[in-house]
Order: C-alpha cells, then sequence, then structure tokens
C-alpha cells in the first residue's frame, strides 16, 4: 500500500450552461392526479393544471452602468399524453404501459418549453408546474373532489 497516494481531480464548473429544449424526443415527463384508489384521472371540473415557462434576464443598463433584470412568463400547452409524447427509443415501452392517456404531457409541438443555467447566471429558464383546484362556475362540489 502507498503511503502518499497521489489524487487527480479535476472541477469544471459552467456558470451558463446550455439551454435544454424539452420535446418528446429529448424529454418525457407525465403529469396528473391520482384518486384515493391511486388511479390517475383527468376532470377539469376538479383540477386544472398549467404550466408556465419563467425567463430571467440580466442585462447591463447602458444609462446607469448597473446590472438590471427582465423576468418574463409564458404559458405553456399541455394536453393528455398520446403515444406521441413519448418519442425517447429506450423509454418509450415504459411510458406507453402507463395509463398515459389520462396523464398530462406538454404539447408535442410545444417550441417554448426550455431549461436553462442556474438563477444566478446570465440567463436563467425554469418551468413551473401548477395543480390548481377548480372554483367557481363549472366546478364539481367538494363531496366530489374528496370522494375522487
Amino acid at each position: 500500500m502507498q503511503k502518499n497516494p497521489q489524487v487527480i481531480q479535476s472541477e469544471d464548473y459552467v456558470f451558463q450552461p446550455e439551454p435544454f429544449k424539452i420535446t418528446p424526443n429529448t424529454f418525457n415527463i407525465t403529469m396528473g392526479l391520482q384518486d384515493l384508489n391511486f388511479n390517475y384521472f383527468i376532470d377539469e371540473t376538479i383540477y386544472k393544471i398549467n404550466a408556465t415557462q419563467h425567463n430571467l434576464v440580466k442585462f447591463l443598463n447602458q444609462i446607469t452602468n448597473q446590472m438590471e433584470q427582465k423576468l418574463t412568463y409564458k404559458s405553456l400547452k399541455i394536453y393528455p399524453c398520446t403515444k406521441k409524447s413519448f418519442q425517447i427509443e429506450e423509454l418509450q415501452s415504459y411510458f406507453l404501459d402507463l395509463t398515459f392517456p389520462i396523464m398530462y404531457c406538454f404539447d408535442t409541438n410545444e417550441q417554448e418549453a426550455i431549461i436553462e443555467g442556474q438563477f444566478f447566471a446570465n440567463i436563467y429558464r425554469a418551468i413551473v408546474i401548477e395543480f390548481q383546484e377548480c372554483l367557481g362556475e363549472g366546478c364539481a362540489s367538494k363531496e366530489k373532489n374528496l370522494n375522487s
């Protein structure tokens, strides 16, 4: 055994990682809610799902010479999953064995579903997915919600 082993280590910190576009060919994900029996269901009289692209861009204001930031939001389209939602060959059998028609996926034509960077980088993009209880006109009663 060596008395003074040598360790070679390196770190490659990337301040601004490349953007990653979420498409059926690059990233497969399903989203949904389960009832009391652990069965997935889609019922917009009980809940709605929303996805929003958050874009934070930091820039130098030429007038004040100070760093500023601009935050923008864009709604992303979410639809019930179809077979077209899963195009990564190695994962297709897993996702197709799920009850995917009663789960949500990003629209296969969505162009804005991108994640990028870290919060402190010059460009940061995140996707926020929210499940919201349906409230008001056209929504199910509280009793139906509890029994679903």
